[in-house]
């Protein structure tokens, strides 16, 4: 949903009275049974691209099927994300007017920054973190779009960042979990997601301050991503932890990454430069 159509405040207000779930893949031989049912009986030709919607009743019966653009890609709004937004509004509102949902009572929720919740397997290191990623795009608004992610530590995180006693070296791919969330919004290509994540990255202690030991985290870090082109990429991460005095137990971490996202252009003959840029934070305070 990163930057597509279905985030646009107007589409999220319209589902609000509805359960939303997704599938992603490469290929239909992958979809489970169940989405390969739904999928068969919407009949939608390929003419409307890879992304296809469906409404189900309430008895999970399939009453529409439809696509989210008014051709087979964003292109033909002009990757403009108001006109896609309001557009598949529109869409939405067709495809579920003979649903009766004057019994639906729906809530409004207080907007908020998502939140880790609290791990009891973990004795030395914070739940989780927030990512918040930002990109500098000229014309696209769908890569402009702000993207928060949240993701829950575990004890892998925790074994691989206890306090370094002296500089030693810990390759990026140990923390996946975290920088595979550093990617472009408004991709629909492939799978979608990273791949490949590589880099060695430098592990020092930074002296105390006040009760408190420091660690910097520093490198950079390789990226592939899984689209038709298997798009290379690459940024540079530093972080600083903090750990109380005995170093046994981390209290906070924070960072930043920095770096640029080739995006090719339709025809292939040209490539856009986008910063792209991300902070890490430990959650919760």
């Amino acid at each position: 949903m990163r930057g597509s159509s279905l985030s646009h405040p107007a589409v999220l207000e319209t589902l609000r009275p509805f359960i939303v779930v997704s599938w992603n893949g490469t290929s239909t031989r992958d979809m489970p049974e169940d989405i390969w049912q739904v999928y068969r009986a919407g009949k939608l030709d390929n003419r409307g691209g890879a992304i296809r919607l469906f409404v189900l009743n309430p008895n999970g019966e399939l009453v529409r099927a439809f696509f989210p653009f008014a051709g087979p890609s964003p292109a033909t709004l002009g990757f403009d994300r108001e006109r896609m937004g309001l557009y598949l509004k529109e869409q939405i509102e067709k495809a579920t007017a003979q649903l009766d949902l004057s019994q639906i009572k729906t809530t409004e929720q207080e907007i908020r920054l998502p939140e880790v919740s609290p791990n009891s397997s973990l004795k030395q290191m914070p739940a989780g973190l927030r990512i918040l990623l930002s990109l500098k795009h000229p014309f696209s608004s769908a890569y402009r779009v702000p993207v928060v992610e949240t993701v829950g530590n575990t004890t892998t995180e925790e074994r691989l960042l206890q306090y370094p006693r002296q500089e030693k070296t810990i390759h990026a791919s140990g923390l996946k979990r975290w920088l595979e969330q550093i990617y472009p919004p408004g991709m629909m290509e492939r799978s979608g997601r990273i791949v490949e994540i590589s880099g060695d990255l430098k592990f020092r202690p930074a002296g105390s301050e006040q009760t408190e030991q420091l660690a910097i985290l520093q490198g950079t870090v390789y990226f592939t991503f899984d689209d038709a082109l298997q798009t290379r990429y690459q940024g540079d991460l530093a972080m600083t932890f903090r750990y109380l005095e005995s170093g046994q137990q981390m209290k906070s971490f924070r960072g930043m990454f920095r770096g640029i996202f080739p995006k090719h252009d339709m025809q292939g003959k040209g490539v856009a430069k986008i910063l792209m840029q991300a902070v890490l934070e430990s959650r919760p305070e």
